[in-house]
């Protein structure tokens, strides 16, 4: 009989000139271990000859192998991710002295599992086909160690907007592995050999203290085996940057206008603009993601005073900045009419009042306080009277000549005007007292304390002989 197996030694093959080979398997069922992603194992192969009788036929002797017949040793079934070199064996001895090798390695997508490989035998002087005999091949999950991979710096801290950065180690003490790395937001670049080396992360932060997390950076091999190291990210908040400017004067109760603008590194889902316009009351402006951060608001103060208006502006994190570099003097103003006989000039209408040198001319206005928005009256400061040369505009209109009979008491010794008992102010404008040039033309204003009342309106007066 000639048998071809598997035994402790390897496999081996007993062959006859007179029968058939008849392969099968020797020493019992034989397996070799084979580890995913291991070192090959070898495995020996030999044809032991024996006699009819049983008896050996002696070492690589009288077989029916020969160089004109060899005999050939093929296997069928390996699994897919097993590899097995060379792929057939060729015998033209028989006996331990013409041992052959093949040598058997899994890949790491090798399935652990017990698989059966067929090995047949074919040729030989006077024989035909061998059958087959069964060796097993046992795929194990390998002991190797995972990666090893390590952070430099446990807690990372930086404020919104700025580059987030970060080092460590890396090494993998199977050699021949592959190390790829990864992390769970931002970039990580590896360096060094395949054995070991370094690494460096960095991110882009861009709201506080929203993006604050936990930082997980991956080291894994090409056999899927990985290791994990982590850091604490911190982003924190940051206060906008405001920037305002105000009108620096304005007369009471007109609008003022105040321009603010400010910038904020977090990608806030939107900020709210505060004003304090210094005389308790306040503005309010919100302002979306993606809105223009800048604007204009507008104030009437109803007081003259100076102001200091403060613009606070506050992200949705919390953080607030402000500007408060922002004054405004508020200016008090006065309303001014006229009232019959003396006729009032506007810009836009100049009219002499002409009346006879010596007379007394009555001058009576109503005053009105803008700010507080009501007329002067008795017990209210008195406006006072204040007269200067002008030159007559041409195409000024020339009122009549009034003799302004009734005239009453003049008011040669003091600039103020009096409370009339028809709720008026009264001015009864002595022309001799005063010394008025005949032919020379004059202005006539209305002042309360040092404040001008007829910037809009006011009088022209000449005398005539």
């Amino acid at each position: 009989t000639a048998a071809l197996l598997m035994g402790a030694g390897g496999l081996a093959a007993w062959a006859d000139d007179l029968i058939t080979n008849d392969v099968q398997m020797g020493g019992g069922t034989f397996g070799i271990t084979l580890a995913q992603g291991g070192s090959p194992v070898s495995l020996p192969v030999y044809i032991n000859g024996t006699g009819q009788d049983g008896g050996p036929q002696g070492q690589g002797g009288n077989c029916n192998a020969s160089s004109a017949s060899p005999i050939t040793v093929t296997l069928a079934g390996v699994p897919s991710g097993v590899n097995v070199s060379p792929n057939s064996l060729q015998f033209t001895q028989c006996g331990p002295g013409a041992t052959q090798s093949l040598s058997a390695t899994a890949a790491g997508t090798a399935v652990p599992a017990d698989h059966t490989v067929i090995a047949s035998a074919s040729g030989g002087v006077g024989t035909t086909n061998a059958d087959s005999t069964v060796f097993r091949v046992t795929a194990e999950q390998p002991s190797k160690s995972a990666p090893a991979v390590a952070s430099d710096n446990a807690n990372v801290t930086v404020v919104e907007g700025q580059h987030a950065t970060n080092t460590g180690t890396w090494s993998d003490a199977n050699a021949g592995d592959t190390v790829s790395l990864s992390a769970s937001v931002g970039s990580v670049t590896k360096s060094g050999t395949n054995a070991a080396g370094t690494w460096s992360w960095s991110y882009d932060t861009t709201d506080g203290p929203d993006k604050s997390q936990t930082v997980t950076v991956t080291a894994t091999d090409d056999k899927g085996r990985s290791a994990t190291t982590t850091f604490d990210l911190t982003v924190d908040n940051v206060a906008p940057s405001v920037e305002a400017s105000i009108d620096a004067e304005i007369n009471c109760r007109t609008n003022a206008t105040l321009d603010w603008s400010f910038t904020d590194p977090g990608t806030d889902a939107d900020w709210t603009v505060d004003v304090d316009w210094g005389d308790t009351t306040s503005s309010t402006a919100t302002v979306g993601a993606t809105d223009p951060k800048s604007g204009t608001l507008n104030h009437a103060y109803e007081a003259p005073d100076n102001y200091s208006a403060t613009v606070t502006v506050t992200n949705d994190d919390g953080a607030s900045g402000a500007n408060n570099d922002n004054s405004i003097v508020v200016r008090q103003t006065y309303s001014v009419t006229f009232l019959k006989p003396f006729d009032a000039s506007t810009p836009g209408s100049h009219v002499i009042n002409k009346a006879k040198a010596v007379r007394t001319v009555p001058v009576k206005v109503q005053v009105y306080d803008d700010c507080a928005q009501r007329a002067l009256a008795d017990g209210d400061t008195a406006p006072n009277v204040k007269l200067s040369k002008a030159t007559v505009p041409s195409g000024a209109t020339t009122d009549g000549i009034e003799l302004y009979s009734d005239a009453g008491s003049a008011n040669s010794n003091t600039d103020l005007f009096r409370w009339s008992t028809d709720g008026f102010w009264i001015y009864n404008l002595d022309t001799k007292a005063l010394n008025l040039t005949v032919g020379q033309g004059y202005r006539v204003d209305v002042n309360v304390g040092a404040t001008l009342a007829t910037e809009d309106e006011w009088g022209l007066l000449a005398t005539v002989k």
